[in-house]
């Protein structure tokens, strides 16, 4: 294995961190402004403002109150796709700059150590998936009924019959007023009160769009703090610690590489992002098949995407950190002949 000067690495990778600190922070503004006006949706579409609004249920006024929130409804949910079409125009930067980072390590250390070169680039790479996953939304859950139709039939002659007794309990003008509504019971005899409405589009029941990093933060602004620390610590700083030490095992000297490639292993065992991945998938998958007697939907968003290839990078990472110690070893074990 020929010598080889590592500092280039340093600065390619930490340059590469930093730009995607900023790319990463325009990710997150965009995807926040995303879920901003899909609750802005919710709050139009929800079931308090829809159903349990007197004015929406009455005939002819009702249309007009809901094309009016209709109107409204379709703003939020352009701009809530625009919003989300912008944070994807930053992630497609941002991969190009993590190709561009890999394929430049790759070409600098081809000759000299091309094993350091990929473990270099995939570990800076799986960073930045991890950072760019833990602040973007994961999955999006909606509970929903769309064109919800309600038929009430009432007997004519029981309601009155019921507004009579009513009626004949208050004092002075009951009795006389209960005597009016008798005469008038024979003429609604047999007669029925329908009112059919029926609410277009959706009409909202439950939705969910988090990511990692906004469940951590409501577990713990809801006091759940055992939860909200065993989650961050298994889901992310584990994982983070992870990588620091397969950093410094790639600028370790060769006497400390088995000791230092222990702990990483040990520390392998405690991550738990890899399930976190399942379980999102797993959920996505069953939503929809949830009997609940409304609608349901799950969507996967950004996140899980950068999650599930920072867990696939780190896999590979983890192969090409070994060939690097093989490489190392070999030509340990050559200079000491």
């Amino acid at each position: 294995m020929r010598n080889f000067k590592k500092a280039p690495a340093v600065v390619i990778c930490l340059f590469a961190f930093l730009a995607s600190l900023v790319l990463i922070t325009k990710i997150r503004e965009n995807t926040q402004h995303f879920k901003a006006e899909k609750n802005n949706i919710i709050a139009l579409l929800n079931f308090n403002e829809r159903l349990l609004d007197v004015e929406e249920a009455i005939p002819l006024y009702g249309d007009w109150v809901w094309e009016n929130k209709y109107a409204e409804y379709q703003h939020d949910l352009k701009m809530a796709d625009h919003y989300y079409e912008v944070a994807l125009n930053w992630v497609a930067v941002l991969v190009l700059l993590t190709g561009l980072v890999l394929a430049l390590l790759l070409w600098y250390y081809w000759k000299s150590n091309r094993w350091f070169g990929v473990s270099m680039g995939l570990l800076t790479i799986s960073l930045i998936l991890l950072v760019t996953g833990i602040f973007t939304p994961l999955l999006e859950l909606e509970a929903y009924k769309e064109n919800l139709e309600i038929k009430v039939e009432v007997d004519a002659a029981a309601l009155l019959a019921d507004i009579q007794q009513a009626v004949a309990k208050i004092p002075f003008v009951g009795s006389t007023s209960a005597d009016y509504l008798q005469d008038l019971l024979p003429e609604f005899e047999g007669e029925q009160y329908k009112w059919h409405k029926v609410y277009p589009d959706k009409m909202y029941f439950f939705y969910e769009n988090k990511g990692l990093f906004d469940v951590l933060r409501v577990l713990w602004g809801t006091g759940n703090y055992p939860i909200a620390l065993i989650v961050g610590v298994f889901s992310f700083l584990v994982p983070f610690i992870k990588l620091m030490a397969s950093f410094m095992f790639l600028f370790s000297p060769v006497k400390r590489m088995n000791r230092l490639r222990n702990s990483i292993s040990f520390l392998t065992k405690f991550s738990m992002i890899d399930v976190m991945v399942v379980s999102i998938f797993l959920t996505y998958f069953t939503f929809d098949e949830l009997s609940t007697g409304v609608d349901t939907n799950s969507g996967l968003l950004m996140g899980v995407y950068f999650i599930a290839g920072y867990v696939l990078l780190a896999m590979i990472a983890g192969v090409t950190v070994d060939k690097y110690q093989d490489t190392v070893l070999k030509a340990f074990k050559t200079s000491k002949l």
